[in-house]
């Protein structure tokens, strides 16, 4: 386990998946981040590549070969390098190796770098293609949970005066899953978001994806304890939510994605994925993610 801290916020990661354990406020001693209850979701805080979301079949065609890949890709459960660490930050890196050339036949190196400043948590996600001649198609996305407060009904607990938004106001354009977790367009809509009350019923068919604008700040605030949570991204098109149902866990999820699931009965051609990454050889991009903690006494 990796530990880095500044005078706020002291946050504990994992070397296997690069994935944060912890987010603690210094003052109070608040968890924010999810404690990966098995019951409900065994995870806290994934690193999602080189695809985001679910592909029909759990499979995918490139260069006439069918390949299998489970949700999400296999970042969040390869063990990562650290690279370099200093008292308020750490970089970690993925290489691709022969394990992930059976899934996944690209060259590859992912690294991961974070960052505290005040109360700012930094994600930086760089993808470099160490190829000379092929092109590396991939996605990316971040997928912490945060804790929240939740009622103590004895039969259908629900979230407790919490809600979200997106800044500036205005309407967002929505797409929903399905039951199989792919994107379903002909439920996708424009929708205004403006303080919306949060409740589980929301995630019934898996997530919500909000597409965004690199201007948008996402605000998660939970005003029974006094959290406030905001999110801003380059490098990210879409901001996803999810909580479990019908289990109800007092934790939701907010996503960075650059990518998507796949749609729903669309060819399975990994290179026309509707928002994949193209990445030229020895080039590099870079994805980031600032998350802002604030927590009353």
């Amino acid at each position: 386990m990796v530990t880095i801290q500044n005078n706020f916020l002291k946050v504990e990661i994992a070397e296997n998946g690069a994935e944060v354990q912890s987010i603690t406020d210094l003052k109070t001693g608040y968890e924010f981040l999810w404690q990966a209850d098995p019951f409900y979701w065994s995870r806290s805080a994934p690193i999602l590549f080189p695809i985001v979301g679910r592909l029909q079949n759990d499979q995918y065609l490139y260069g006439g070969k069918f390949y299998h890949m489970s949700r999400h890709g296999f970042a969040r459960d390869s063990v990562f390098t650290v690279q370099s660490q200093t008292d308020s930050s750490v970089s970690f890196y993925l290489k691709n190796n022969e394990n992930t050339l059976e899934s996944y036949p690209f060259e590859f190196s992912l690294q991961v770098n974070y960052v505290l400043y005040n109360h700012k948590l930094t994600i930086t996600f760089e993808v470099y293609n160490p190829s000379v001649e092929d092109t590396l198609y991939y996605s990316v996305g971040y997928h912490p949970a945060f804790n929240l407060e939740h009622t103590s009904g004895r039969n259908y607990p629900e979230f407790n005066q919490v809600s979200y938004q997106l800044n500036p106001e205005g309407y967002y354009y929505l797409l929903q899953t399905n039951t199989e977790g792919l994107v379903n367009l002909e439920k996708a809509k424009y929708m205004e978001v403006i303080d919306q009350k949060l409740r589980h019923k929301q995630f019934k068919n898996d997530a919500l994806i909000y597409q965004i604008s690199e201007k948008a700040e996402f605000v998660l605030t939970d005003a029974v304890n006094d959290v406030e949570i905001k999110f801003r991204s380059i490098g990210f098109d879409y901001t996803a939510l999810w909580s479990p149902y019908p289990k109800r866990a007092s934790f939701l999820s907010v996503e960075a994605w650059s990518g998507l699931p796949d749609i729903a009965n669309d060819p399975q051609l990994f290179k026309y994925k509707r928002g994949i990454n193209s990445l030229d050889p020895q080039s590099i991009s870079t994805h980031d993610l600032t998350i802002e903690f604030h927590k009353g006494e």
